[in-house]
């Protein structure tokens, strides 16, 4: 930490002193993992009907909704695991892999409900896509937050005299 209370992690910078650098990492942690399954959803299509739930058909549409949404989910994720019960056990990478897959089988579980529910365009034989998708996306978003929070979260949540 320098003297202005900023905590650098390599080339990144986080506000430590008011979490708010926390969660701007959490939300481009979750662009980042959407980034990495757009890659699949784009290849089987998804994107154009993705873009329909805001009434724009598209794939650019698509896109935009897939990394809003992305970037909520990665927020969300960062305030999980940085609850006081499951922070000790997510900065380990196997644990915060395997959070981030039942974060992905939960988000796809009530994703595919809420299309269900909601009446969205039918996709033949997305589902499978869809959970190994949502799987990677979870994936990738855990070993995100764990290449991250040993060396910073935990660092700052202590205190000067515990260092």
């Amino acid at each position: 930490m320098n003297a202005r209370g900023v905590t650098t992690i390599g080339s990144r910078w986080t506000g430590a002193s008011d979490g708010l650098g926390w969660r701007v990492l959490d939300a481009v942690a979750g662009v980042s993992a959407g980034l990495v399954v757009g890659v699949l959803f784009s290849l089987v299509g998804v994107f154009g009907a993705l873009g329909s739930v805001v009434g724009v058909e598209g794939a650019a549409v698509g896109w935009a909704v897939h990394l809003t949404v992305a970037a909520v989910l990665g927020l969300a994720f960062g305030v999980f695991v940085s609850s006081t019960f499951v922070r000790r056990y997510a900065a380990d990478t196997t644990t915060a892999a395997l959070l981030g897959l039942g974060y992905g089988a939960v988000i796809w579980a009530g994703g595919e409900l809420l299309w269900v529910v909601t009446g969205g365009p039918a996709l033949a034989n997305i589902g499978l896509v869809s959970l190994i998708g949502w799987l990677l996306f979870g994936l990738t978003l855990g070993c995100l937050h764990a290449l991250v929070a040993p060396r910073s979260r935990s660092a700052a949540s202590r205190t000067p005299a515990a260092r």
